[in-house]
């Protein structure tokens, strides 16, 4: 055999079994700041994001609320937990609904750019309004994977 020959079909073989020219499945990329309102896969959304005021958690995790009325958004308010001092923050930087009607909210928690933070207790909080049509499920997840757990009153 010749040695084009040889060559040709070894590069032939690492193509197909995927040495050369890999696939990979390209890394999500975040978008900071995620739009405030907006619509993924059919579903309305919105998100406040400083919204400490209404719920406090002292762990990271996320709760989830309605107002008792028909077609009510549902409510997920997403906390990194008790703080030091001011400057935390919790962004949700992806949104993405599947052909399973499966809703994945992807955050990150940030920690203060400076050093000019005020010092006192805070708890980092945002809040994601989902409107109907509803999901079938939320998950909520760092941007690291991990998933925040649901936090019961």
């Amino acid at each position: 055999m010749k040695s084009k020959t040889i060559i040709t079909m070894v590069l032939i073989l690492a193509m197909a079994l995927g040495l050369i020219g890999c696939t990979k499945t390209p890394a999500v990329t975040y978008q900071t700041p995620f739009p405030e309102k907006g619509t993924v896969g059919g579903v309305e959304y919105s998100i406040i994001p400083d919204a400490s005021y209404f719920r406090t958690s002292k762990t990271a995790g996320y709760y989830i609320d309605t107002l008792d009325q028909p077609n009510a958004p549902y409510i997920y308010f997403i906390t990194s937990g008790e703080k030091k001092t001011s400057g935390y923050g919790v962004n949700i930087v992806n949104i993405e609904v599947d052909d399973q009607n499966r809703m994945t909210v992807t955050v990150e928690f940030t920690e203060p750019q400076d050093k000019n933070v005020t010092k006192g207790k805070t708890y980092p909080t945002t809040a994601l309004n989902i409107m109907p049509p509803y999901v079938d499920d939320v998950t909520i997840q760092l941007t690291n994977g991990d998933l925040l757990k649901y936090l019961e009153d």
